[in-house]
């Protein structure tokens, strides 16, 4: 029934694959081609491919009949055992013909080089940190230098694939039952990094615990590895943060002027800090290159009872983008020597009530993306050239005049917003591409009416009307009127409909987020907006505020503490229903 078992062993002599049946032959390749990765010469390639192809065929057949003899059971455990192993055998040999003839084997070195170059992504450590060993292990050039010789040749004489250290400052880790094993492996990466990145300017990404021994001093592996990177800091490149006192204690003892290289700063400040204020100037006041110095604080803070502040005192000529939360003298002092700003997050301690000068003192001709915890802060900075402004609140009286001042501006996010006068609003946004604004649920109704009612169609005696006539993203989030009282009147969907189908058919709308809390859309809703996919507009009904805001705002310009998000929480399931589609 079936051809006798093979009485040879799985592992033949030279490792070719043993003659298990009489249409089976043996493999003619060399093992130079089969057993590497190495690119195989072409001649001997086109020479040996009808081979190839022939012994991939008769392997799959001949695997058939293997399966099919496995799932018989006229076989002793024994015998069964030499079947698998003789499977086994055979696929790890299909594999290796396959992929003697692959392409991409044969990709060259200075390609493969490029393609790892694009492989590993600077951030991606960020998302998954855990344990700061593991971490490095599993990140960057590590992987890639596993795979196979070729690889890891490639990957270790590339100085840039070895250049970001992430380290976690947790002394919980390096204390625990397997601390010495995680002590010498993470000393071991930093010690090999360091030799594979040469002379490669270098990126540091330090994040801290944020458990109760956040406070810590630091442990004798912790202590090592940031003594290991002391001598090279001059070729630092980019320096990210989380921030704990015993790290700034180090930075401005150990580390203080030897960051010449340095052209972005991040630092991250914990909620634990509460009032204390950060004066980082001593220790990054050498940075004659420093293009971006962002300092970020939990969010919420711009309004919180306890706000934190932080400065740099630096040597801005060369400052492209700057975010901090400090008093307004010292963001002033650092902006008037900052002449070539083009991004800028401003946050005030005690933004309601802290005293702000009059009339336009900074001038930043070249600022193109700015966001403020305070509106007043706009009466103080002059910036022809804005495109993109991100608000905590608006009220007419406050920012109408603002806008009106930004003839080129392109984006606006606005968090708590009242608008009385809409005929004022619409006269001083209508360079818009995209707005972003959060509404109290019972704004709805005027706010569609508006929509609707400013996109009025060609007819004979007249041309169309467009009130946004260059509004192309539109995001609008709608929480309760009062927490305590309830949602309020449920949303008109098709007064939303109408309102969304105007700007789409009459304006320029082509992609829409919604967030309202309770929402929930109908069939015939759901309907027209798949009416309005199939034409070619993005919709999105949002499960939650968040999604809305963190699509429309950039994280670097995000102040605004969303309120909504945390309300939803609360919210018992089913109130909250997500739609998406494009």
């Amino acid at each position: 029934m079936y051809p006798p078992l093979s009485t040879q062993s799985a592992s033949s002599q030279n490792g070719t694959l043993p003659s298990m049946d009489p249409h089976m032959k043996p493999s003619t390749i060399s093992r130079d081609i089969l057993d590497t990765n190495d690119p195989p010469d072409e001649l001997e390639l086109k020479l040996n491919l009808a081979t190839l192809r022939e012994f991939v065929a008769r392997g799959i057949a001949y695997r058939i009949l293997l399966d099919a003899r496995i799932s018989a059971l006229a076989y002793t455990d024994s015998e069964r055992d030499k079947l698998f192993e003789e499977r086994n055998t055979l696929d790890l040999e299909i594999r290796k013909h396959k992929g003697a003839m692959s392409p991409f084997r044969r990709v060259p070195t200075e390609i493969l080089s490029l393609i790892f170059s694009f492989v590993v992504q600077p951030d991606q450590p960020l998302k998954h940190a855990t344990h700061y060993h593991m971490t490095m292990r599993r990140s960057g050039a590590w992987p890639l230098s596993t795979v196979c010789s070729r690889w890891r040749s490639i990957a270790v004489s590339q100085p840039d694939l070895w250049t970001l250290f992430v380290l976690r400052l947790d002394p919980g880790i390096s204390d625990s039952i397997w601390g010495a094993a995680v002590v010498a492996e993470t000393l071991s990466i930093v010690k090999i990094q360091i030799d594979r990145s040469r002379n490669a300017p270098l990126k540091l990404l330090f994040i801290a615990s944020h458990d109760s021994r956040w406070n810590s001093e630091f442990t004798e592996c912790e202590r090592q590895a940031l003594d290991l990177l002391t001598p090279h800091l001059a070729r630092c490149e980019e320096l990210r943060l989380s921030a704990t006192p015993p790290l700034y204690e180090f930075l401005s003892t150990s580390w203080s002027g030897r960051f010449s290289a340095l052209r972005v700063l991040k630092i991250h400040v914990h909620s634990q800090f509460g009032e204390i204020d950060l004066d980082l100037g001593h220790i990054f006041a050498s940075c004659p290159k420093l293009e971006e110095a962002l300092i970020y604080l939990p969010q919420g803070y711009a309004y919180g009872d306890v706000s934190p502040a932080a400065v740099l005192s630096l040597d801005t000529t060369s400052l492209r983008r700057y975010r901090a939360q400090t008093t307004w003298e010292r963001h002033a002092e650092l902006l008037r020597a900052a002449p070539h700003l083009v991004d800028c997050v401003l946050a005030l301690p005690e933004p309601y009530f802290y005293h702000l000068p009059e009339g336009k003192t900074i001038q930043l001709p070249g600022l193109l993306r700015l966001s403020v915890s305070d509106l007043r802060l706009l009466d103080l900075l002059d910036t022809p050239a804005l495109q993109e402004l991100y608000c905590p609140h608006y009220r007419a009286e406050e920012l109408d005049y603002h806008l009106r001042e930004f003839p080129k501006l392109r984006k606006l996010f606005v968090g708590e917003s009242y608008i009385d006068n809409w005929s004022s609003f619409m006269r001083s946004v209508r360079t818009i591409t995209s707005l972003c604004m959060y509404f109290r649920m019972n704004s709805a109704p005027a706010i569609f009416e508006f929509l609707e009612s400013s996109c009025t169609p060609a007819s004979d005696d007249r041309d169309s009307h467009i009130d946004f006539p260059a509004l192309h993203t539109l995001g609008l989030c709608f929480g309760p009127e009062d927490s305590r009282k309830g949602l309020g009147k449920p949303i008109d969907q098709n007064q939303l409909m109408r309102a969304v189908e105007a700007q789409w058919r009459y304006g320029q709308l082509r992609s829409f987020r919604m967030y309202a809390m309770g929402f929930e859309p109908s069939e015939s809703t759901v309907k027209r907006v798949e009416a309005l996919c199939q034409e070619g507009m993005e919709f999105d009904f949002a499960y939650s505020s968040k999604d809305v805001y963190e699509e429309m705002v950039p994280e670097d310009f995000r102040l605004y503490d969303d309120g909504y998000g945390l309300i939803k929480d609360s919210m018992e399931a089913g109130d909250c229903y997500s739609f998406s589609t494009t």
